[in-house]
């Protein structure tokens, strides 16, 4: 049984004699409301299929992005981004007497950049480094960066299907050892070497024996 919790949302995850399992001592301490089918869990959208593959989504936090930023970046009529950031982009720190953002475009900066940091912490990984250089602006940021941000937020918006992806495994596990025997069969005439493997594995052995 896998028991997520924060604050107090709590998510169980397991088979399903172990998840009735846990709600009922759950329940023994406290009172609770109990949803059977999860669908969403801490703003992300959970999806699954009959075959057992999970989709985490965050499709309000792409919807308050284009809100703020539909009109800036007009991301449908642009070229389809391949990549979150320009290659190679390092944040610069904004130099003495180079222009800056205004107070209402700093403001918006780090409405983009907290957007990104929800996103980046959930369900899109892939943004974290663009992230983590936007982030060192939000004091102050000039209009490199936030041409930068720009191109991040279209980027996201243009891909914002995508998501995380859990999905089972069915392959057998392929399994390499190498195993070396020291026997000396005088010490101990019955000792027999022995190796216990479950059934499913794929077992490619390389095996030395040295008798004594």
């Amino acid at each position: 049984l896998i028991l997520i919790l924060y604050v107090d949302d709590c998510l169980l995850a397991g088979y399903q004699a172990a998840i009735e399992s846990g709600i009922d001592d759950i329940k023994k301490m406290f009172n609770v409301t109990v949803i059977r089918d999860v669908e969403e869990y801490l703003g992300c959208r959970i999806n699954t299929d009959k075959e057992g593959e999970i989709i985490i989504h965050q499709p309000h936090i792409y919807k308050h992005l284009e809100e703020n930023f539909r009109e800036i970046t007009d991301y449908k009529n642009k070229k389809k981004m391949n990549t979150a950031s320009t290659a190679s982009f390092k944040l610069i720190e904004v130099k003495e007497g180079e222009a800056i953002l205004s107070p209402e475009e700093q403001k918006m900066y780090r409405c983009g950049v907290g957007i990104f940091l929800y996103l980046v912490k959930q369900t899109r990984p892939n943004l974290a480094n663009a992230t983590h250089e936007l982030s060192k602006a939000m004091d102050q940021a000039n209009y490199l960066h936030w041409k930068e941000l720009l191109c991040v937020i279209t980027y996201a918006l243009q891909t914002q299907e995508k998501g995380i992806v859990l999905r089972p495994s069915r392959t057998n596990l392929n399994l390499n050892l190498n195993l070396n025997l020291n026997l000396n069969p005088r010490l101990n005439p019955n000792l027999k070497p022995s190796l216990k493997l479950n059934p499913n594995l794929n077992l490619n052995l390389n095996l030395t024996l040295t008798l004594i």
